[in-house]
């Protein structure tokens, strides 16, 4: 669990993207990894997966995201 939590705190930048929604949850790509993490700050992790079109996945996210009030 512990390692989870590592993965939704990474700081972004290189191969770590993020943004974070309109509800304020934390979302993080690793690229290298291929890993999708959203987290709350209150509640921890949300969910953590590897998407099958890996960066196309995060980018369509984020971009359904910022559309709907979240920040780069």
């Amino acid at each position: 669990m512990e390692q989870y939590v590592e993965r939704a705190e990474m700081p972004t930048g290189g191969d770590i993207l993020g943004h974070v929604d309109k509800d304020g949850i934390v979302v993080r790509y690793d690229r290298k990894e291929n890993d999708f993490v959203k987290a709350s700050v209150r509640k921890g992790i949300r969910t953590l997966f590897k998407p099958h079109e890996g960066e196309k996945y995060y980018t369509e996210q984020k971009e359904a995201d910022l559309k709907h009030g979240g920040k780069s």
